[in-house]
């Protein structure tokens, strides 16, 4: 089975004035494009989405999710210059960290990899008689610019991959920093480890992501 990506997105974690994205600012400022689409939730306090050039912006009082329909170059860099763009022009905005975020899932794992995952404490409890359904590992991993948090869950049907490329910003210089070393680097760096690491097969970058924040 190949690899499959469910969603990859910047979120910028900060306090939003939410009423500065307004459909005409975003055209004019931001998408750089009068064909955008607006879909609104039915819960209450889920604020609209917008969407422009396949690229998805989805503000709210404490983040801001910046996120592409797909894992190309191009789409993945002009996720990054929004971002960009958003951070310079809005730069009195108080950010506290930036992430930026892919997820994927392996169905139907085979022996051969879950056998990665073996660990003595699971066969311990199988054999006093607790039946272990579902397994979450967390790695913290040492960044030239912050860590990256690598968390695997895994049961008989799937295997979820969920990487999160961390930093800690205390100005909007550190921002626009991290915003500029762009999503291209960190999806080499998700499909360096998920096929060096875990001999995994992944699925054409360009095709659309079925995002699990939609």
């Amino acid at each position: 089975m190949s690899t499959v990506l469910k969603t990859c997105y910047i979120n910028i974690v900060g306090h939003w004035n939410v009423a500065i994205f307004t459909p005409e600012w975003l055209v004019s400022k931001i998408f750089d494009t009068s064909q955008i689409q607006l879909q609104f939730s039915p819960l209450p306090g889920i604020w609209p989405r917008f969407t422009g050039r396949d690229v998805t912006i989805m503000p709210s009082p404490d983040r801001l999710i910046v996120e592409p329909a797909s894992l190309s170059d191009d789409l993945l860099t002009l996720s990054s210059n929004m971002a960009e763009k958003i951070l310079e022009m809005l730069s009195h905005t108080p950010i506290s960290a930036i992430g930026f975020n892919f997820l994927y899932e392996h169905s139907n794992p085979d022996a051969e990899l879950l056998r990665r995952f073996q660990d003595l404490d699971t066969k311990l409890l199988g054999e006093a008689g607790f039946d272990v359904e579902r397994r979450q590992t967390v790695k913290q991993i040492r960044q030239e610019h912050g860590v990256l948090n690598l968390k695997t869950i895994l049961d008989d049907q799937s295997i979820l991959f969920e990487f999160n490329f961390h930093q800690n910003i205390k100005s909007n210089e550190e921002a626009l920093a991290a915003i500029r070393h762009n999503m291209v680097q960190y999806r080499d760096k998700v499909a360096q480890i998920l096929t060096e690491s875990y001999c995994l097969v992944l699925e054409g970058r360009n095709e659309n992501i079925e995002s699990a924040t939609r």
